[in-house]
């Protein structure tokens, strides 16, 4: 049987999940955070909306213009990230 409470903690965990999804968080994040035993779950949360694809493509855009730092390290062939 459902109880009041459980369909409160119910109702708290559907709006977190739904905020990370509105906030662009990609379904294997939500499957973590929110214990989805299957991505299947998580990417109900998921709406890919054109302001997100264009968010997307606008950082793949910034990336591709950022010179090649791998001279700049000091180390034969590796790159610091950080």
């Amino acid at each position: 049987m459902l109880r009041m409470n459980d369909a409160v903690l119910h109702s708290c965990r559907h709006t977190f999940c739904t905020r990370l999804g509105e906030s662009g968080c990609d379904a294997f994040t939500i499957q973590r955070l929110a214990g989805h035993s299957s991505i299947t779950i998580s990417q109900r949360y998921v709406h890919q909306g054109k302001a997100i694809a264009q968010s997307a493509i606008e950082r793949l855009e910034e990336l591709s213009k950022k010179p090649d730092e791998s001279e700049n390290t000091g180390r034969a062939g590796t790159t610091e990230i950080f």
